[in-house]
C-alpha cells in the first residue's frame, strides 16, 4: 500500500500459487484452522505470517500451515523457489522446519541465499522435533541443497526446553547477539558471541500469557501520543485524611519522575504536592492530605515535562 495515497501497489493470493492440498493443517484440526463450512470460519491451509522484502523488490514469504518459505517476484507474483512444504525447490540437509515464524532476508543473489527463522516445530496438534529452535539457514542455488548455519536451541528451565505451538521470533542484533522470543512460552533469550552465551533470560509471564515476538532496540524512545493515566483514592476523602495517586504511562520511557498537584477545585489554584522517582510501571504516591482533585506532570532526567494526565476527582 502507497501509505500517502492509499493506492495498492502489489497484491499477492496464495491460492493463484500454492494448492491447498499442500496444507498440513486440515479444517477444524486447530484452534486457528478454521472449518471451511461457512464463510465465518474460512479454512486458513496457507497461513502467512511474516512477509520481509529485498533489495530487488522481491518478497520472502512464511507460510505457516505450509510449512514452507517462499521467494515471491515483486514484479508479477510468481514464485521463483520454495524451501521446505511438500513441494521444495531444495533438498533440506541435515536439519528441518516445520509451522516456522519470521523469516528474514539476510543476504540474497543468484548463488546463494541465507536467511532466518523460528522454527517452532509443533502447531500444538502436531509435533516434529523436542523443542523450537532459531535458524540460520544457507541456500546452494547451483547445488539446490539448503544448509542450517546455525540451529540455536532454547535454554532448558521449568523442566522443559521451550516448544512454542505458536508465534515466535529470531531478531540478529547490530552487534552480533541474537534475540529469540519463544511465542506463547513467554519467554525471550539474548545469546551472544560465537558460542552463544546466554546473557540475558527473562519471561513475562509463567504462565497463561503469550508474546508474538520480542524485538531489542538500545536506541529506541517511546514517547505515546496518549496522557499519563492517573487514579486517586482516599477512604475518608477528608482533610487531614491520607489519598493514594496511581500514575503511569505506557509506552512512555524517558521518565524520571512524578510530580503531583493538588486542588478543591477542578479550576485550581493547583498546590505542589511532591516530585517522587518513577518507581517501575506505575508510581503509587502516598500524599497524607486529601483533595479533592488532582492531576500529575511525567518529567524526564533534566525535569522537563513529558505529558500531563486530565485533571481526576479523587475516588473516595
Amino acid at each position: 500500500i502507497d501509505v500517502d495515497t492509499g493506492d495498492v501497489v502489489f497484491e499477492w493470493r496464495s491460492l493463484d500459487h500454492v494448492d491447498p492440498s499442500e496444507s498440513y493443517v486440515p479444517p477444524s484440526s486447530t484452534e486457528i484452522s478454521g472449518s471451511g463450512e461457512d464463510p465465518q470460519s474460512p479454512w486458513d491451509y496457507f497461513h502467512i505470517n511474516s512477509i520481509d522484502k529485498n533489495q530487488d523488490g522481491d518478497y520472502l514469504i512464511s507460510a505457516r500451515h505450509v510449512s514452507c518459505v517462499y521467494k515471491v517476484s515483486g514484479k508479477d507474483g510468481h514464485v521463483i523457489w520454495r524451501l521446505n512444504g511438500a513441494k521444495s525447490d531444495f533438498y533440506l540437509d541435515g536439519f528441518q522446519f516445520s509451522f516456522q515464524h519470521d523469516a528474514r532476508w539476510i543476504s540474497d543473489d543468484e548463488d546463494e541465499t541465507v536467511i532466518s527463522l523460528f522454527d517452532n516445530g509443533s502447531n500444538g496438534l502436531n509435533q516434529t522435533q523436542p523443542h523450537s529452535t532459531g535458524q540460520i539457514i544457507r541456500i546452494n542455488h547451483k547445488t539446490k541443497i539448503a544448509t542450517a548455519d546455525l540451529n540455536l536451541d532454547p535454554p532448558f528451565a521449568d523442566g522443559h526446553a521451550h516448544i512454542a505451538k505458536s508465534q515466535g521470533n529470531f531478531q540478529q542484533l547490530p552487534g552480533g547477539n541474537i534475540m529469540m522470543g519463544w511465542g506463547n512460552d513467554a519467554f525471550w533469550t539474548e545469546y551472544a558471541g560465537a558460542d552463544h552465551e546466554i546473557v540475558f533470560y527473562g519471561a513475562l509471564g509463567w504462565r497463561n500469557v503469550m508474546n508474538y515476538r520480542i524485538h531489542k532496540f538500545d536506541n529506541w524512545v517511546g514517547l505515546p501520543l496518549t496522557k499519563p493515566a492517573l487514579w486517586t483514592y482516599s477512604k475518608h476523602g477528608a482533610p487531614g485524611k491520607p489519598m493514594y495517586c496511581y500514575v503511569s504511562w505506557n509506552g512512555a520511557t524517558e521518565i524520571k519522575s512524578w510530580k503531583f498537584y493538588g486542588s478543591e477545585s477542578k479550576d485550581g489554584p493547583w498546590q505542589v504536592l511532591a516530585a517522587v522517582k518513577k518507581d517501575g510501571f506505575e508510581t503509587v504516591y502516598a500524599h497524607d492530605d486529601s483533595f479533592t482533585w488532582t492531576y500529575a506532570e511525567a518529567l524526564d532526567a533534566d525535569d522537563l515535562v513529558l505529558g500531563t494526565s486530565e485533571a481526576e476527582k479523587t475516588f473516595t
